[in-house]
């Protein structure tokens, strides 16, 4: 019974509901909590909207892929991402296409902070860092998969709720939301671009899959996700027999970034 509704069409209507829910829970801890006892919940909820956005970037809640395209526009304004979602949209179809090999922007990334060393290192192979580089080249029309019109979009509806924000008397809601932004970026989302395609030098795998402690929404299934990347969230499942425990989820970005004995894995096979 659990089976066949995951499979019906209606279904979508869960990711649709989630994120609702979730965009909701966000900003009521911005407009009623506190900073001190907000930060860590609307960090663990920035995380997992994005995360939710995912699933518009590849298309799959809605029939249509221009209605997708709306969500991503709509969640790059009200999470004052300033065009850098649709950017995100652009990176991450390219990081499919391209898997750990040229052209997969991450790959790149990683392939040009290579020479650097100690502070600027880490710098450099930080999530913010990356954004923020990719941004300046979406706009010169250096990744195919954004567009320049929408990522201007994205930063003129971002000014928009600031604009918001500010006429309602709460500018700190605006604030605080670009600081939880950052910080997630900083934080959860460079942990799990750690661990999603690094591993040690001979693994013959693309992708690692691992257990979490608060759920991803299953986007720690990761091999499945890459082979069927068109497949909804909640219908992913395990496809190694042994996934990562819980702990590589943080100890992979000490092994990939400070120790460096991580690399990034192979790339995924066309076949």
């Amino acid at each position: 019974m659990r089976g066949s509704l995951l499979h019906h069409p209606r279904a979508a209507w869960l990711t649709h509901g989630l994120l609702s829910a979730m965009l909701l829970g966000y900003y009521a801890l911005l407009i009623w909590a506190p900073l001190w006892l907000a930060f860590v919940p609307g960090v663990l909820l920035a995380h997992r909207i994005g995360i939710m956005g995912h699933e518009y970037i590849h298309g799959i809640p809605f029939a249509k892929h221009r209605h997708c395209l709306w969500v991503i526009a709509a969640l790059d304004g009200v999470m004052l991402l300033f065009g850098v979602y649709e950017l995100y949209r652009g990176m991450h179809l390219a990081h499919h296409r391209w898997l750990n090999g040229p052209g997969d922007p991450a790959a790149e990334h990683e392939l040009r902070a290579e020479p650097q060393r100690g502070l600027w290192t880490l710098l450099g192979s930080g999530e913010v860092a990356k954004h923020l580089r990719v941004l300046v080249e979406g706009l010169r029309g250096r990744h195919p998969y954004a567009r320049a019109h929408r990522i201007c979009l994205g930063a003129a509806l971002s000014v928009a709720w600031v604009g918001l924000w500010w006429a309602l008397g709460r500018p700190d809601v605006a604030w605080k939301c670009a600081l939880i932004v950052a910080a997630t970026t900083a934080g959860p989302a460079s942990l799990r671009a750690a661990i999603e395609h690094s591993s040690h030098r001979g693994d013959p795998g693309f992708a690692n899959e691992y257990e979490v402690l608060i759920p991803l929404f299953n986007l720690n299934k990761h091999v499945h996700h890459h082979l069927e990347p068109g497949l909804p969230w909640y219908l992913l499942e395990y496809k190694t027999a042994r996934p990562l425990a819980w702990s590589h989820y943080f100890t992979h970005w000490f092994r990939v970034h400070v120790r460096r004995d991580f690399q990034r894995m192979r790339p995924m096979s066309r076949d």
